[in-house]
Order: structure tokens, then sequence, then C-alpha cells
């Protein structure tokens, strides 16, 4: 029975801590098992050689080697779990390997991101300088339009106050002309006048008196 509680306190021992330092421990465990064992056989050897009972009550060659067997399959078994763990291990430690060469590759992609942002930035800005100063440039472009306009409306207006204005000069100076040309044909009647008048003054003196007296009577 002691033989048995042994084992079983080694194969619990061995499911409970299945790592680098359970090897040599249940190493040393079997070791120990199989010469406390290895006592309790000499020892019931030598104290009771002719009980029977006591010979069967001790465990047996038979017993040991299956003890000794199962606690190498335990022990195979917790190494067998600790070549496990360590791939586990290694695996998980592989994982955060590539996660931290991703994050890495994160902050280099983030990095290069910002750069951009920041060239896309001052692109905007300046894109956004240069509309303005279009904007400007068209407000100009506007108001010069404006007025060129005004100024072409202007200068048609003063083409047709001109044209009115040389109508007009015009027909003055046609007026004018035509004044100019009447008293020159006024002057022969004239003329003929003046010599009429000089006529009737160069004519002889008649007889007053009786020319009088003759025309009194109509008085």
């Amino acid at each position: 029975m002691a033989k048995k509680r042994i084992s079983d306190l080694l194969h619990e021992e061995a499911q409970k801590s299945p790592d680098s330092e359970t090897e040599p421990v249940l190493e040393a465990t079997v070791e120990e098992v199989i010469e406390v064992e290895a006592e309790i056989i000499e020892d019931s050897s030598t104290d009771t050689p002719d009980k029977t009972p006591a010979k069967n009550s001790n465990p047996t060659k038979a017993d040991l080697e299956a003890s000794v067997t199962e606690l190498k399959t335990a022990l195979d078994q917790a190494r067998e779990r600790e070549e496990a763990l360590q791939q586990q291990i290694t695996n998980l430690q592989s994982n955060l390997d590539e996660q931290k060469s991703l994050m890495a590759d994160l902050k280099g992609v983030v990095k290069e991101t910002r750069k951009v942002e920041a060239s896309l930035h001052q692109q905007i800005a300046n894109l956004q300088a240069d509309l303005d100063e279009q904007k400007k440039l068209l407000n100009k472009h506007q108001k010069a339009q404006e007025q060129a306009k005004q100024l072409k409306t202007e200068l048609e207006q003063a083409k047709k106050a001109a044209m009115q204005l040389a109508e007009a000069n015009s027909k003055l100076i046609e007026e004018a002309n035509a004044l100019h040309k009447a008293p020159q044909a006024a002057q022969p009647q004239k003329h003929k006048t003046s010599e009429r008048v000089s006529n009737i003054f160069s004519e002889p003196p008649t007889d007053e008196p009786a020319d009088f007296a003759s025309k009194s009577w109509l008085l």
C-alpha cells in the first residue's frame, strides 16, 4: 500500500508541474522509491522469514518493476508535456516577434502617412493660395472688362455727339455760305435803284408854282 501511495503521489506531482525542473525531480524520486521499496523488501525478509502473510503483504519485484514502469511513463508524459509547452512557448515567441515586426512596420507606415499627410496639407494650402490669387486676378479682369465696356459706351456716345456736331457744323457752313451768296445777288438791284434816284434828282426843275397851283385844288 505504501508503494501505491508513493507512486500515486509521484504521478500527481508529475501531472502538476510539467516543466524543465520536473525531469530531474522525477528521476531522483524514482530512485528514492526504488531504494525505499528495496529496503522494505529486505527488512521484511529479515524480520519475518517464517511468516507467509508478511511476505504476501510486501511488494514483489514485479510490483517494483510495475511502479518503475509507471513512473517512467509519468516521466515520459511529463517530458512530452514539457516539449509541447516548449513548442507553444516557441510559437508564442515567434508570434510575439512577428507582432513586434508588424508593429514596427505599422509605426513606419504611420510615420510615412503623417509625412504624406503633411505634404498634402501643404499642397492644399498652396493650391488655396493660388486659388485666392486667381480669384483676385479674375475680379481685376472683370473690373477691367466693365471699365472697357463703359469706355466703349462713352466712346460710342462721343462719336455720336461728334457726328451730330459735324452735321450741325456742316449745316451752319451751308447756311453761312447761303447768306454770303445772297448779298452778292442783291447788289445789282440796289445799283439800279440808285440810278433811278440819281435820274430823278438830275431832271431839270419845272415851274413849281404853276404845278403847285394845279395840284393844290385837290386839297
